[in-house]
């Protein structure tokens, strides 16, 4: 137990203890001199002063030893850099890549991630860069309709998925490639 543990539970208990200061005897016997909450034949009660108590200064909660480096750095930017808001993404599967910058960098080492969120839906899955790849079944997952329009939004988030700051969304079009076939003649 540390000392500071120690010192906090000794300095509560103290006025418990006093209060709780009962009658003392004195008696003598073959050995010599017997202190007792109980009277016995002979025995004597013994005034005792009232007990020392010092009020130590309040001490705070101990605080957990976290190393300088990996202490609470507040982000002040996180932003998606590609796709542009109002750009326009040609994939027949949904699956696209993406770009975000977050300043200072990412901490993944607190266990921070970035989440995407597409047409209003979290992805399931959390991602450790700034160089992130939507796939198909990210996107078969998240998507809210079949419209060409769609808005894109990330996150940083904490270990525990507290979300810490968000980047502001964007627009894009999402657009399938198609083949036009030559009206056949009649």
């Amino acid at each position: 137990m540390s000392l500071r543990i120690f010192l906090t539970l000794a300095l509560s208990l103290a006025p418990v203890i006093a209060g709780a200061q009962t009658t003392v005897f004195e008696s003598k016997d073959k050995g010599g001199t017997v202190f007792s909450d109980q009277p016995s034949p002979g025995a004597r009660q013994v005034d005792l002063p009232p007990v020392n108590v010092i009020q130590g200064p309040g001490l705070s909660p101990p605080q957990a030893d976290v190393p300088a480096a990996l202490a609470a750095t507040p982000y002040s930017l996180v932003s998606i850099v590609s796709p542009a808001n109002g750009s326009t993404l040609w994939t027949n599967t949904g699956a696209f890549d993406l770009q975000v910058q977050a300043r200072p960098a990412l901490q993944t080492s607190r266990g921070d991630a970035f989440r995407v969120r597409i047409d209003g839906k979290v992805l399931a899955r959390s991602f450790a860069g700034p160089a992130i790849s939507i796939s198909e079944s990210d996107w078969a997952r998240a998507e809210a309709t079949d419209n060409v329009l769609h808005s894109l939004q990330v996150s940083i988030v904490d270990q525990g998925g507290t979300v810490l700051m968000e980047s502001a969304p964007i627009q894009f079009y999402l657009r399938r490639h198609t083949l036009k076939r030559k009206a056949s003649p009649r």
